[in-house]
Order: C-alpha cells, then sequence, then structure tokens
C-alpha cells in the first residue's frame, strides 16, 4: 500500500513538470530588420546577445541605430546604471516578461501536484487494482 502510493506521487513528480514545461511570452524580434518597436513598458525585459554576451535589460528606449536600458537586476528607477549598445553589436533580440511567465508555469505545478498527492494518499488501494 505504501509503495503504490509513492510510485503514485513520483509519478505525478515526473509529469507535471513535463506538462508546464513550455514557457510562452517571449517573442523574438530583428533589431536591423525596421523600424524600432513599438515603446515597451518599464518592466519588460529585452534580452539580447552582445558580442558573445547574453545582456537582459528593462526600462529599454532604442533610437534609430542603438538600444539602451537598465540592467534587469537593477531597479528601474536607476538612471546613472543605464547602459547601451549600438544596433550592430546585437543579436537574438528577444522581449519577454520572465516574471509573468514564472507564476504561469508555478500555479498550474503546484496545483496540479496537490491533487495528485490528495489522490495519492486517500486512494492509494485504488491504484494496486
Amino acid at each position: 500500500m505504501g509503495t503504490t502510493r509513492y510510485r503514485a506521487a513520483l509519478l505525478l513528480a515526473l509529469i507535471v513538470p513535463s506538462a508546464t514545461g513550455c514557457t510562452p511570452g517571449w517573442r523574438m524580434f530583428d533589431p536591423g530588420a525596421g523600424p524600432a518597436p513599438a515603446p515597451l513598458s518599464e518592466r519588460q525585459i529585452v534580452e539580447f546577445r552582445a558580442d558573445s554576451q547574453l545582456v537582459r535589460l528593462h526600462a529599454v528606449r532604442f533610437t534609430h541605430d542603438s538600444v539602451n536600458g537598465i540592467p534587469w537586476l537593477e531597479h528601474t528607477s536607476c538612471d546613472s546604471c543605464r547602459v547601451g549598445y549600438a544596433l550592430s553589436q546585437v543579436s537574438e533580440m528577444r522581449t519577454g516578461s520572465p516574471g509573468r511567465t514564472a507564476w504561469i508555469l508555478t500555479i498550474p505545478f503546484f496545483a496540479l501536484f496537490g491533487l495528485g498527492l490528495l489522490f495519492a494518499i486517500s486512494c492509494g488501494n485504488c491504484l494496486s487494482t
């Protein structure tokens, strides 16, 4: 009886993360393909590669030849933290909102895991038949 509950809980622990593994919210765009994108919200994250380094910025501003913003781990009110990159240095640019995406993944995971755990505890004998 105890091993059946353990197996059910282990099975749920393996299935649920794979079911919620897709992370929505990231959008790719090419900074050199046309006009600058519409103004982004202050908390919107822009992620790109510049000289083989991964850069994440928020409070981003675009000009016709550059992108500048505040590093992701700094507060958006820190204007002295603002850094800039020439668009010619930038590749693989995408925008997203990782904080919101984390909640989209976390809530279903815990809800399904909790329901599965309740099922495994209350109906341990049901699975052995």
